[in-house]
């Protein structure tokens, strides 16, 4: 059985909000993959600080993966798993 979803620690350069998090993603698959490709991106910031938690459709990691590497200097996945459970 596969998951459903991807979890994603992410490192911050500095301490960020939830919204300031989802805005930086936002922005970043904009620049990577234009108006409509950004719009495809369903992500949810489970928590923010210095350390992010992001939840994402499986069939999106990629995706969001790209455009984090690609797009988004103050953000850097430091890890990814398919359960919560095993991130923590």
């Amino acid at each position: 059985m596969s998951s459903r979803y991807f979890y994603l620690d992410i490192e911050c350069s500095t301490e960020l909000s939830g919204l300031t998090v989802r805005r930086s993603i936002e922005a970043a698959a904009k620049t990577v993959f234009g108006e409509a490709g950004a719009g495809e991106l369903t992500v949810d910031v489970l928590r923010a600080g210095r350390r992010a938690l992001l939840r994402v459709p499986a069939a999106q990691l990629r995706k969001l993966r790209a455009a984090l590497t690609l797009g988004a200097s103050e953000l850097r996945v430091t890890r990814h798993a398919p359960s919560l459970h095993a991130l923590i």
